[in-house]
């Protein structure tokens, strides 16, 4: 059901005759796992919401993420999404590097205004529909004030701190929304709430985690020749966080110069550090605390009676593999 409403809603964004809207349809049709709508589709059925309400807040939750992901992907310079080009590179490509962003940029807010008057007109209720719609306005505050931060980062941040980031951008907007949403809609709960925040930080927190892993790992290309990784341009990611912790201090004040200086990280240096990330095991402790914090999710999703969703089993097997 929700795959057939999403493909409708695209049609009918970019059914005009407009520069870039036949990328920018196949763009946001091309792949992904839902899991945001899924989430907020799943607690919408557990706590009584009504359907139609959910699908029409799930749609938007998607068209949230599709916005975000293509302003994320120019902020960083990234030339591929899920193994084909990012939409500025696509544009880019055909109209030239000024046009191709200006485009990019354009469609980005046409699918986060979209996105908001779902969230706006979602139910037949004014006060649920104002709720909603604070609560998206609020969580896209706090996501794009994160890739604000996140685009000069911090690199003394702690990996308490770091973690508490990434509960501040990626759960919010992932996990939080979602759920709050489907709170909203089914009719607001004090305690429910805190489980809600409590369960989404952990597993939002932990599914950047898993995304800063796979990107290490070479599972997730950022450019064709696979120049652009996050340890080649010194993106503050928990991979790159724990090299630097591991390191002694002339050899971590010298990798933090180099990505000052350079920009990018020679591929030699690249697979050096890469090298000693995997010699002092770097990437089983990313996935330890990946696990960690599923373990100490499942008591809160239990309670709010999530634990045995299919959006939940399919996160929770995202997480493990």
């Amino acid at each position: 059901m929700f795959e057939q409403a999403y493909k409708e809603i695209i049609e009918r964004l970019f059914s005009e005759n407009i520069p870039g809207f036949v990328e920018a349809r196949e763009f946001c049709m091309g792949g992904g796992k839902r899991v945001r709508p899924k989430l907020l589709l799943d607690s919408a059925g557990v706590w009584g919401a009504d359907q139609g309400a959910a699908l029409k807040a799930a749609l938007g939750i998607e068209l949230l993420h599709h916005y975000l992901l293509v302003h994320d992907d120019i902020m960083d310079g990234d030339d591929l999404r899920r193994g084909q080009p990012t939409l500025h590179a696509d544009y880019i490509s055909k109209y030239g590097e000024r046009r191709g962003q200006g485009m990019a940029i354009a469609v980005g807010d046409y699918l986060a205004n979209e996105a908001l008057s779902c969230f706006a007109s979602a139910t037949d209720d004014s006060n649920k529909n104002s709720e909603l719609f604070r609560t998206a306005s609020e969580i896209t505050r706090q996501t794009i004030l994160g890739q604000l931060r996140e685009y000069i980062p911090n690199t003394d941040w702690t990996m308490e701190e770091l973690q508490n980031f990434y509960a501040y951008k990626t759960a919010a907007y992932s996990v939080r929304l979602p759920w709050l949403a489907a709170d909203i809609l089914s009719g607001s709960k004090e305690d429910r709430r805190s489980d809600i925040v409590r369960g989404a930080d952990e597993l939002g927190v932990a599914y950047q985690f898993k995304d800063d892993l796979i990107e290490f790992l070479g599972e997730k290309k950022r450019d064709i020749h696979g120049l652009k990784s996050d340890l080649a341009r010194g993106k503050m990611t928990v991979i790159n966080r724990l090299i630097l912790d591991a390191l002694q201090n002339e050899e971590r004040d010298q990798l933090l110069n180099d990505w000052k200086r350079e920009g990018l990280l020679s591929q030699e240096r690249v697979q050096e550090l890469t090298r000693f990330a995997h010699e002092k095991g770097i990437p089983d402790q990313v996935q330890f605390i990946i696990n960690e914090r599923v373990e100490s999710a499942r008591e809160t999703l239990k309670t709010l009676g999530l634990l045995e969703t299919q959006s939940v089993k399919m996160l929770f097997d995202l997480l493990s593999s």
